[in-house]
């Protein structure tokens, strides 16, 4: 997947309200219930206009931006104005919205940049500010087919290409992608001090797997061993290419198995107090202190 670019240079008023206008200037305003803490407050006026970013004549684009009114519902028209170098006006193709009361809506339009085209921006109109407050952020300017999630510099695994809350920003292909391990890690899973006599109880370790993914990002798994021992186990399993997340499955296999042949061993000492199992006339072994026999009394979990 390729990686995305928001081309807004201030999509969610994080340091300040540059580019944000209208027939009437907005207030930066912190909020709530938006993904973001910022929006530009709408209190008078009758449309939007958003910040503009670079556009390239012949590709497409989607713009988009998240908009809540605070007195009723409503809606209107979402225009492209598309620039030309000396930020002239070339073009306003539209499309419309709509917006429910106290609900975070998003407004999106999609179009190829006319010839000429420099730049682009957002125009919304069909409110009067004045009798229906409207906060607006978060805003989306992406060469793109269609609309997707919204992301800036803040979002997982995406950067600021420049100053924090005031530039573009990239969301790296990998960051929504999942992928087989590329790089190797060795982790140990040991269980120390173990009772050394047969039949001892069961000691569980764990511990962390990291595996790079092709992202570039990490995944984590917790991985438990239980270990039947007779004395310190160390184990150390690989996470390697080309095997992937298949390799972590041989482990358990594995462990699984070691399980099994510790319990299929015939005890050698009593599980009590490690004495040596003495054998009875009908080959049956026995504890000479406590009466414990085997197999009668052999339990495993």
């Amino acid at each position: 997947m390729a990686d995305r670019h928001n081309l807004c240079v201030n999509p969610a008023l994080v340091n300040d309200g540059t580019g944000w206008a209208g027939e009437a200037a907005p207030t930066r305003t912190a909020v709530s219930g938006f993904d973001r803490p910022f929006a530009a407050r709408y209190t008078s006026g009758t449309f939007i206009r958003t910040p503009a970013a670079p556009a390239t004549a012949g590709l497409e684009y989607t713009v988009s931006v998240y908009l809540r009114p605070a007195n009723f519902s409503g809606g209107g028209t979402i225009y492209f104005e598309w620039l030309n170098a000396g930020g002239g006006p070339i073009g306003y193709p539209s499309a419309s919205y709509t917006v429910t009361l106290n609900v975070v809506s998003r407004a999106s339009i999609t179009g190829v940049a006319p010839e000429g085209a420099a730049s682009v921006r957002l125009i919304l109109d069909g409110i009067n500010y004045s009798l229906n407050t409207v906060d607006a952020t978060m805003l989306l300017i992406e060469q793109a087919a269609g609309v997707e999630d919204y992301f800036d510099g803040d979002s997982p695994g995406a950067a600021w290409d420049g100053v924090a809350g005031s530039s573009a920003s990239t969301l790296p292909g990998g960051a929504q992608v999942e992928g087989e391990v590329t790089q190797t890690h060795a982790v140990a899973l040991s269980a120390a001090g173990v009772n050394t006599a047969v039949g001892a109880a069961a000691v569980t370790a764990s511990a962390a797997l990291t595996a790079e993914a092709v992202a570039g990002r990490s995944a984590s798994l917790m991985a438990a061993v239980e270990v039947f021992a007779e004395a310190t186990v160390t184990r150390t399993p690989i996470v390697s290419t080309p095997g992937g997340w298949w390799t972590l499955l041989d482990i358990a296999r594995e462990a699984a198995a070691d399980r099994q042949e510790e319990r299929d061993r015939v005890p050698t000492a009593c599980p009590n107090d490690g004495e040596p199992l003495a054998a009875g006339p009908r080959g049956e072994l026995h504890c000479r202190f406590d009466g414990w026999t085997y197999p009668r009394d052999w339990v495993r979990a």
